[in-house]
């Protein structure tokens, strides 16, 4: 068989890279920046965005995963004024991929102290 001119051998595996199509600039221009602007301006399908992975092989913790980390997410920014404290070019390559040592952040104080 072939496909877009490659030969795919009976027993041949394929795969998906994941890596490769979050870093196509077709898809994401300026892949290796980050801009996180860029999911609220568009919204990507099922076959450009995978974080937990695609079709029958798909996280099945990725529906608890999403909403926790929404929760996580708006409870700490409304609780506490952060500032980025650093800058980390490395990227971990992994199961999972992201900033290989982390993301460094000062709080610089609680929001509005009353609210709880």
């Amino acid at each position: 068989m072939k496909i877009r001119g490659e030969s795919i051998h009976a027993g041949q595996a394929l795969v998906i890279s994941i890596v490769g199509i979050h870093h196509n600039p077709a898809i994401y221009p300026e892949p290796d920046r980050f801009i996180p602007e860029r999911f609220i301006e568009r919204k990507y399908s099922n076959f450009e965005f995978l974080p937990f992975g695609g079709g029958h092989r798909r996280c099945l913790g990725s529906g608890l995963a999403e909403y926790t980390m929404r929760i996580t997410l708006a409870e700490i920014a409304l609780r506490w004024e952060l500032e980025s404290a650093g800058v980390d070019r490395d990227i971990r390559h992994d199961l999972a991929m992201g900033p290989k040592h982390g993301v460094k952040l000062r709080i610089n104080g609680r929001r509005n102290p009353k609210r709880e």
